[in-house]
């Protein structure tokens, strides 16, 4: 069985940029800490950064909601991106492809409601599939 599945919860590094098309396609940032880094001592934590893309739906809500250090769970999976560079060497990039994102805080000030809520994503979480044996 192969899986393919990755969640991380984290802050956007910069505001999300639109693709070609505008508002079939957007990327982003997430910065988010790492496990305590044990050569630099107890209170040292590592901080990650990982490149984010989302498509459709998805990609519109992040343009519309989110902005430079919005706290988000991404819901989503690895792609391996290659390409061979000018000077003719192959290069390789992990990007995570967003297929739900769950609005934590820091969205823009047109989101929030009344009441303080903020809106869901574009897609509500589906529930994990029961075990099969």
């Amino acid at each position: 069985m192969n899986l393919n599945a990755v969640i991380l919860a984290g802050s956007l590094v910069e505001d999300p940029a639109p693709g070609a098309r505008k508002h079939d396609l957007c990327t982003f940032t997430l910065a988010f800490q790492g496990p305590f880094a044990a050569d630099r001592g107890a209170a040292a934590r590592s901080r990650d950064f990982v490149p984010v893309v989302a498509f459709g739906r998805t990609a519109e809500a992040c343009l519309r909601h989110l902005k430079k250090g919005s706290r988000v769970i991404v819901d989503g999976r690895l792609r391996d991106d290659r390409w061979r560079s000018q000077a003719g060497g192959g290069t390789s990039r992990i990007t995570v492809v967003c297929d739900r994102i769950h609005f934590v805080s820091g969205l823009k000030k047109d989101v929030a409601t009344d009441s303080g809520a903020v809106p869901a994503g574009p897609r509500a979480p589906l529930p994990l599939p029961a075990p099969t044996v």
